[in-house]
Formats: structure tokens, sequence, C-alpha cells
């Protein structure tokens, strides 16, 4: 048995005021049987008590923690394969490298019961990487007399516990302590990010609420939607009235929720569809936002209000048909009319997510200095048009187009001050990314409780040929990179490369999805299947 064990102190040494003490590792069997008082003993006897031992020592790791331990994850100074192990110590006692020697054991035992579920020692969260480092390193035989530092302090008060367990021979069956310690625990299909822990209470009662109504009022309507390319403008008023648009706002009617709450709501909203994410999004982040940060009082007064209960409908110009990811080459110019005292907009944008339904715009234009300034367009000025765009695969169930502007007049009113430049649409983009950040792992969730619950249910068949894996897969790839070579057009059904890619998804799947050719493709290759069922037996 190979047993790590440390020297008294030796070469001790001071460097920024902490002491130091290097420690080597060595088969030294027999101070660790002398330190245990353990004499005489047969083999089997000898392991009972140093496995009772190092249970001690375990379950303080599990119950203390070590802010040792915590200094070298946060230094980053452990390496697997050979480096020396920094720890800290203060105020070290004639006992430490005992206890040392033991923790040495602890974790050499914990290395072996890696390969042993049945008798895996728990260690959690934090301590279990730092510890199985420790142990790859300590029991590679070719690392004997390396040097390592160690923390001292992390043991003081422990002492006296540890012995008392040997001392009065509490013997209880190592396996079966081990074995109720580490019960396995399960991943939590329904909480994959366990977010449910790290949540406070008023988050979990924004986040219920709305998903209640997400699942009761949205779901019910979206396939609907999706498949007639509708959006239902009365979903902007029941949002209003459940205060969630512009929620992190203070004041002007608005919620004024933490961010975290906001990203739990586009987290619920996104569980149903991206599109209706999508308008709830543009509303609080790229219409109500920038209005917040940039406007003047009267702004606020007069529009924030009305956006938040859903009244009124926004949207955020910004990209242009001839830029998109370049928004500083943007073409729309913004004219100062000194006798009119008004601003002469005019340009196009495109894909602009609610535009054929908004009351109001927020557009982003370049004014006579080259400056991009901010405005607030309204229906009802002269010359300022939202035609839709028709014919998407994609966001189906949110309402997009273009908006067109001849020569329209805006007061100088209608002029976000507080801002020039790109500051202003960056601001809002990344004000909106934080949903989208949120909003897309609830799509994603959504998708593995399907996929998982119908797996789960469905038997398939078995048998499928390997050039149909091959060519729907590559075919799909190159439908999907001719996709994105189009840009936001890659998505109309104009250029018809979106109606290949949405139909490939499906031929990908039907007569044996691309997985199961790689399972059959395996086994053919080594002649075994890659799981089995009770009653069969691999075949080699």
């Amino acid at each position: 048995m190979y047993i790590p064990s440390v020297y008294p102190m030796k070469n001790r040494y001071k460097t920024h005021q902490q002491q130091y003490a290097l420690i080597d590792l060595d088969h030294n069997e027999d101070m660790f049987s002398n330190q245990c008082g353990i004499k005489n003993k047969q083999d089997d006897e000898e392991d009972t008590d140093m496995l009772t031992f190092i249970w001690g020592i375990t379950n303080w790791f599990l119950k203390q923690g070590s802010t040792g331990l915590q200094k070298i994850k946060y230094d980053n100074r452990i390496k697997q394969f050979g480096a020396e192990i920094w720890y800290f110590f203060t105020n070290a006692q004639y006992w430490i490298p005992f206890l040392l020697n033991q923790c040495g054991s602890v974790l050499y035992y914990y290395s072996l019961s890696k390969t042993d579920f049945s008798t895996a020692v728990p260690v959690t969260n934090a301590l279990t990487l730092l510890i199985t480092y420790l142990c790859d390193v300590i029991s590679r035989p070719q690392l004997l007399n390396s040097r390592f530092l160690i923390d001292h302090k992390m043991f003081n008060n422990i002492s006296n516990r540890t012995f008392s367990i040997i001392r009065h021979g509490l013997k209880p069956s190592f396996s079966m302590r081990i074995q109720n310690a580490s019960t396995k625990v399960r991943f939590n299909y329904e909480d994959a990010f366990d977010l449910e822990s790290q949540l406070k209470d008023d988050e979990r009662m924004v986040r219920d609420q709305f998903r209640n109504y997400c699942q009761e009022k949205l779901m019910p309507r979206v396939i609907e939607a999706n498949r007639k390319e509708i959006f239902h403008t009365e979903i902007m008023r029941e949002l209003g009235e459940l205060g969630v648009l512009g929620p992190t706002i203070q004041g002007y009617g608005c919620a004024g929720i933490s961010y975290v709450a906001y990203g739990l709501l586009a987290r619920e909203i996104e569980r149903v569809d991206s599109g209706y994410r999508s308008a709830f999004s543009v509303q609080s982040s790229l219409v109500m936002f920038p209005i917040s940060e940039f406007g003047t009082e009267e702004q606020k007064e007069k529009y924030l209000p009305k956006l938040a209960t859903g009244e009124l409908i926004g949207c955020f110009g910004l990209t242009e048909p001839n830029h998109g990811s370049d928004p500083g080459s943007l073409e729309t110019q913004a004219h100062w009319d000194e006798n009119k005292q008004v601003y002469i907009l005019n340009g196009t944008k495109s894909w602009i997510t609610n535009s054929p339904i908004a009351d109001i715009a927020v557009i982003w234009a370049k004014c006579d200095d080259k400056e991009i300034r901010g405005f607030i367009l309204e229906r009802s000025m002269k010359g300022f048009t939202t035609p839709k765009i028709e014919g998407k695969f994609s966001l189906r169930a949110s309402i997009t187009g273009q908006i067109a502007m001849d020569d329209v007049q805006v007061p100088k009113a209608n002029l976000l001050p507080k801002v020039k430049g790109l500051k202003g649409p960056f601001s809002c983009l990344n004000n909106a990314r934080f949903g989208i950040g949120w909003g897309t792992l609830g799509a994603a969730e959504f998708c593995l409780h399907t996929a998982r619950q119908y797996t789960l249910e469905r038997a398939t068949p078995e048998m499928i040929s390997l050039i149909k894996r091959n060519s729907c897969g590559k075919s799909l790839d190159i439908a999907r990179q001719c996709r994105d070579m189009l840009g936001a057009n890659g998505i109309s059904d104009e250029y018809h490369i979106i109606r290949h890619v949405m139909n490939l998804e499906a031929v990908n799947t039907y007569e044996g999805t691309h997985d199961i050719h790689a399972l059959i493709l395996g086994r053919a290759i080594t002649g075994l299947p890659a799981f089995a069922t009770s009653t069969s037996q691999p075949t080699v």
C-alpha cells in the first residue's frame, strides 16, 4: 500500500511575512502506523483503523471547507503533471506533520475510490476539482520526493476531534458509511443550470407568475401564429397589464425589477417562442431603454407610461439594406432645416421587428456634422411608412418590416439629446443582448425537456443506410452555410435557401436520424453495440 508521508517541518523560511514548510512525499508506511498507534496488527485491521481516521478527516473536509484549498484554486497554482503545489500557513503547531500525513492518505484513498463508485468518498462543489488534482499528483510514483507547500492553518481545531475518533475505537463499517454519504446526485433536467438555488424569493415570484401566463396564454396561440405568420397585437397589452414591459426602468409606470428578474422574464417567454421574446425585447430594451437613458424628462413623461402599458408599440431602426454589422456606415440622413426648425430624415431601415404595427420608432441617423443621433418618430408623421416583410421562415410569430423615410419632418423636441455616436445604439443593443442571452436558454431548455420525454417514451427501429447519414448531414451543413452568406435575406423565401434548410432538417431526421447512423456504423466497425439490453450480450 502506498502511503504519502510528511517529514517533520524542515527547511523552514519566511517570505512575504509568511511561514512555509517544504514537504516531501515518501513510502513511509511505518511512520503512519506508529502515529496512529497501530502496532502488531494484521494488515486488514490496520487498514480498518486507517480508513476510520481517513473518514474523520474527510468528514471535516465536507463540513468545514478549506481556506488553503480555496487559495490554491484562485491562485491557479495546481498543475496536474508534476508542478509544485503551494499552500499558505501560519502558526504551525508540532502536530501538523502528523495531520498532513493523514490528509495525504485521505486524498490518496479518494484517488483510489474514483475507480470504485460503491466506495467513493463524497467531496462537494469547489473542493472536488481541487482534491482530484491533488490526488492525481500524490498518487503518481514518478512524483515521489516532489516538494509541496502546505497550508497548516486549515487544520486548527480539528486534531482533538480526529484523535478522539481513533482512541475510542469508533469503527463503523467504512464501506457502509461511505456508501451512505455518497448518494449519487441525479442531474435535474428541470433546472439544468441550478438557477433555483441562486434566486431570491421575489425573483422566483416574478418568474412563476410570468411562466403561468406564457404557458396558459401564449403557448396555445403560438402554433397558429407561426403557421400563419401572425403577431397578435393584443399580446403587448397583456404584457403591459402584467407590468413586464421596460421592467428594469424605475418609475413612469415600470416595475423597476432587477436585471436577473428581467432575464428570467426573457427566459420564460422564449420558452414559448423566440418571436414573442423578440417583440418583448424590442419594446423594453430598444425603445423604452434609450428614451429612459438618453431622452428628456418631457420625452419620458410622454412615451414611457404608454409604452409600459402596451398602449403604444415601438420599434428600433438601425439596420439598413446595405449596412447591418457596420452601423457606423449607415446611410440614413438627418438634415437640420434652419427655416422650418425641424430635422428632415431620409433613408430606409430593414428587418425591423414590430415596425408594421409600431406607433413610434427610435431611429438612428447621421446628422450634418456626421454624428449619429437618435430620433423618436411617430406614426402620424408624413413620409413615414413601414411595409411588412412577407415570407419569413423564422421568427414567424413576430412581425417584421422595413421603415421608409421620405422627407420626414421631425421636431427638435424628438431628438434624444444625451448621446452622440455609436454609444447610443450599442448601449441599446447590449441591453437587448442581455435578454437574448437569457431567452435562448429558455428555448434550449424547452427543446431538451421535450426531446428527453419523447425519446424516453418512443421506441425507434434499428436498421438505416450509411449513405443517407452522410448525404443528409453534409447537405444540411451546406444549406446552413449558404443561408448565413445571404445575411438577413437568408430567411426570406424569395431566395429559396431557407426552404431547403427547413426541409433538410426534417429529411435529416426521418428514415433514421444522423445519430442512429453513427451507432450502426460503430457496431459494424467494432462488433459492439453502443448499449445492450439486459437480455442481450455484446458480440465481439
